[in-house]
């Protein structure tokens, strides 16, 4: 069986029955609604990435008070070194 001749690619003809200008009119509301409506999204999108970074900055902000309350606690419950003197006798009790 041989290869069909011609383009795959080929534009095929439409026939169209219709009014043709009631058409171009819907599409073109339809790609003006459609243009809107990515207006819309974009807007929302930039509002909603301020918003994430504001929240990111305040985690950062609250990551470090964390991290310097945790030092300040570890600092407060670390024994105290003993100051003993080097001729003192320290006695263990048991």
């Amino acid at each position: 069986m041989g290869r069909p001749k011609g383009s795959k690619n080929k534009v095929k003809a439409i026939i169209f029955t219709g009014d043709i200008d009631n058409v171009i009119s819907d599409r073109i509301a339809e790609k003006e609604s459609l243009s809107a409506e990515t207006t819309t999204l974009s807007e929302e999108m930039k509002c909603l990435k301020t918003d994430i970074r504001t929240k990111n900055r305040r985690i950062k902000a609250l990551e470090k008070e964390i991290t310097k309350l945790k030092e300040m606690k570890a600092e407060k419950e670390a024994p105290k070194p003993l100051d003993i003197d080097d001729d003192a006798v320290v006695i263990e009790e048991s």
